[in-house]
C-alpha cells in the first residue's frame, strides 16, 4: 500500500529544505549561519556601483565564506537569528502562551529559512479530538528572492495540516531596506490574534456542523476545481468519501473530478472514514493544501481554505 503522507521533497522556489526541530532559542540560534554584504572585488571581480554579493560567514561545516546571493548596495541583511529572536521574544509575550517546540527548515547553504514557533496549549484545542494549536510562521531570505514574511496560522498536530490565520487583514510583510521596521510586521500579526480567537470557535463549530456527501461531491467537481486542480478536487472528494488520498489511474481520463479513476493510497491521519461535518471537509482540504512540495504554495493553498468552505452548500 501507498503512503499518504510519503516522504517527500520540500522546497522553496527551486532550492530543496532540510527540516529540523528544538525546544530551545539557544539551540536554534547557533545552529543558524549568518550573512554579509561584501563587495565583487573580494572575489576578484569587476567593481559594480549597483551590485554587492551577500556571502555566508564561515562556520558550521564551512571553513570559507559560501556566496549564496547577489544584492543591491542598498539592500540589508536581517539575519535569521535576528528574526528568531523577535519571534520568540513577541511569542512570550502572548497572553498564556508557552512557546515550545521551534521548527526550522532552510536550504543547505542556509539562504532561506523558515520558522514555526507553537505558543503552546492555552492556544490549543481540539475540535474532533486531535489537537490543533496556534503557531507564529515566519520566513526569512538573505539572497534577494523575497522580504521577511509572518503570520499566524492554526496546526493541526497529528499531521501538520495547516490554517492560515488573519487573511482578511493580510500578512506581515517587510522589506530588506534600512527603512523597513520590524515592529510593524508584528503589529500586525498582533491583530491577528484577535482573528485567531474567532476563528477558533470558527473551527469548533464547523466540527458540529454536519455535511453530505452530495453536497461534498458538487462542490469539489465545481469549486475546488475551479479554484484549484483536477487532481487536488479528486483528492479532497476522496479523502472525504474514503478517509484515503488518492493518485490518478489512468494519468488522463477526461472527466469531473470525482468521477475520474484512481489509485486509493494509504488512510490520511486524523481523517474520518467518511466525513460528516464541515471540520473533516475542511482538514481534507487543509491535507492537500499542506502537502505541495513549495512552501509558498503551500501557503497559498491553506489560504483559500476559508474560501473554499463558504463555498459549500451545507
Amino acid at each position: 500500500m501507498i503512503a499518504a503522507d510519503a516522504p517527500r521533497t520540500t522546497r522553496w522556489g527551486s532550492l530543496p529544505l532540510s527540516k529540523w526541530s528544538t525546544t530551545s532559542e539557544t539551540d536554534a540560534r547557533t545552529r543558524l549561519p549568518t550573512f554579509e554584504r561584501v563587495s565583487p572585488e573580494s572575489f576578484g571581480l569587476g567593481a559594480n556601483p549597483n551590485l554587492d554579493i551577500v556571502v555566508r560567514s564561515p562556520g558550521l561545516g564551512s571553513p570559507h565564506p559560501v556566496p549564496v546571493g547577489m544584492v543591491s548596495k542598498t539592500y540589508r541583511i536581517v539575519q535569521h537569528h535576528e528574526i528568531l529572536e523577535r519571534v520568540c521574544g513577541y511569542a512570550a509575550k502572548i497572553p498564556g502562551a508557552t512557546p515550545g517546540q521551534i521548527e526550522v527548515s532552510m536550504t543547505a547553504n542556509g539562504e532561506r529559512a523558515m520558522f514555526r514557533v507553537d505558543l503552546g496549549d492555552a492556544w490549543s484545542f481540539g475540535p474532533d479530538g486531535n489537537s490543533v494549536g496556534l503557531q507564529i510562521i515566519c520566513r526569512n531570505s538573505v539572497d534577494g528572492s523575497s522580504a521577511v514574511r509572518l503570520h499566524l496560522g492554526w496546526f493541526r498536530f497529528i499531521c501538520s495540516n495547516g490554517l492560515v490565520v488573519g487573511v482578511t487583514l493580510g500578512r506581515a510583510r517587510m522589506a530588506h531596506t534600512e527603512s523597513s521596521d520590524m515592529n510593524s510586521a508584528f503589529a500586525v500579526v498582533e491583530s491577528q490574534l484577535e482573528i485567531a480567537k474567532a476563528e477558533r470557535e470558527n473551527l469548533a463549530k464547523w466540527a458540529k456542523t454536519p455535511v453530505s456527501l452530495d453536497a461534498v461531491r458538487t462542490w469539489a467537481d465545481d469549486a475546488v476545481f475551479n479554484e484549484w486542480s483536477t487532481l487536488s478536487a479528486a483528492r479532497v472528494w476522496h479523502i472525504c468519501r474514503s478517509g484515503r488520498d488518492a493518485s490518478f489511474s489512468p494519468p488522463f481520463e477526461k472527466s469531473l473530478p470525482t468521477r475520474r479513476k484512481v489509485k486509493l493510497l494509504s488512510p490520511v491521519p486524523g481523517a474520518p472514514d467518511v466525513a460528516k461535518t464541515v471540520y473533516d471537509v475542511a482538514q481534507g482540504l487543509s491535507w492537500v493544501a499542506s502537502r505541495r512540495s513549495d512552501v509558498g504554495e503551500a501557503d497559498a493553498r491553506q489560504r483559500d481554505i476559508g474560501m473554499l468552505i463558504k463555498a459549500l452548500k451545507i
